[in-house]
């Protein structure tokens, strides 16, 4: 068995196959891209607390808020920001920069 795991190794199809996937994934665009990606997975942790995943009860601090909407609203414009976010992290600038 450990000899069979050794000649496929050494025949370097999985190398190949694990290195064509991870150059066809989308690759995170600088500095930029990384802190929108960060902030995009905090949206999206914020989006699950709002909408009611977690079972919380709202704080006192939300009175203010939720004079304007309701929780479950807040939550969904949360997860919309972070899918924007998530996806404008792995956009290239058209322009060339170094990713600022």
């Amino acid at each position: 068995m450990i000899d069979r795991a050794r000649k496929l190794l050494k025949s370097g199809w999985l190398c190949k196959a694990r290195r064509y996937a991870l150059d066809t994934l989308p690759k995170v665009y600088g500095p930029r891209g990384t802190i929108m990606l960060g902030k995009g997975i905090i949206c999206l942790c914020f989006g699950f607390a709002y909408i009611g995943v977690l079972k919380t009860t709202p704080s006192a601090g939300l009175d203010l808020v939720l004079r304007i909407m309701p929780l479950p609203l807040w939550g969904a414009l949360w997860f919309i920001t972070g899918f924007m976010l998530i996806a404008a992290a792995f956009k290239v600038d058209p322009r060339g920069r170094s990713g600022c």
